[in-house]
Formats: structure tokens, sequence, C-alpha cells
């Protein structure tokens, strides 16, 4: 029987599942106290940014492998520093993982959960 032979994601397939788990990964973060709101909101911030800067800074066409999670790392490390961009992890992440996850509405809620980190509390 033929050996069968999966090509690796691109950057391009792989980007709104990496955003999406970046995201995932801020607010757990969050929850579980290892960083402030305060700081959740600035890690939330530089995702924001990467997003915003989009896929095509990386080589949208290239194979999202190990290089890739490295580049978008230090891209989080330029705005966030070293420390707090390891928070993020992104070993053993895959495309296929993501499949079916990920809807527009749940990528609204998610955005909005990271936005209210940055939005002052008032207290009685």
């Amino acid at each position: 029987m033929p050996e069968v032979a999966f090509a690796a994601p691109t950057r391009r397939e792989a980007f709104e599942p990496l955003l999406d788990h970046a995201k995932h990964q801020v607010l757990e973060l969050v929850a579980v106290q290892e960083v402030t709101p305060g700081e959740g909101w600035f890690l939330g911030r530089a995702v924001f940014d990467l997003e915003s800067d989009g896929v095509e800074l990386f080589g949208a066409e290239r194979a999202a492998d190990a290089r890739f999670h490295d580049e978008v790392r230090a891209y989080l490390a330029a705005r966030v520093g070293a420390a707090q961009a390891a928070l993020i992890t992104f070993e053993n992440l895959t495309v296929l993982e993501f499949s079916g996850r990920g809807s527009a509405l749940d990528r609204d809620q998610l955005d909005s959960a990271l936005i209210q980190l940055g939005t002052p509390r008032r207290y009685a």
C-alpha cells in the first residue's frame, strides 16, 4: 500500500486558529490568575496587533511549521517582552484540532472578552 503524505497547512490556513488559540490562552491566564487583567489586556492587545498586521507579514503560503510559531512568538515578544510572550504556547498546535471551531460569533465573543480586560471598572 502506498504511503500517503499530507502537506503541511500553509500559514494562511493556520493563522486564524493560531489567533483563536492565543486569545483563549490569554483569557485562561487571567482566569487562573497567572497574569493580572491589565497584563492580560496588554498581551491581548499584542494579539490584536498580530491579527491586524495579518499573515502576509509571515509569508502566507509558506508551511505553518515550528519556525512560523517562533516568528509569531518573536512578534509578540517585540510588543510585550519575551517573558510575557512565552506564556502563549504553540507547541503541538495543529490546524486539525481547530476544525469546526471558531465561528464568527465565537470570535466576536472572544474579542469582546479580551477588550473587557482593558475596560476600567467602576467601584462604588
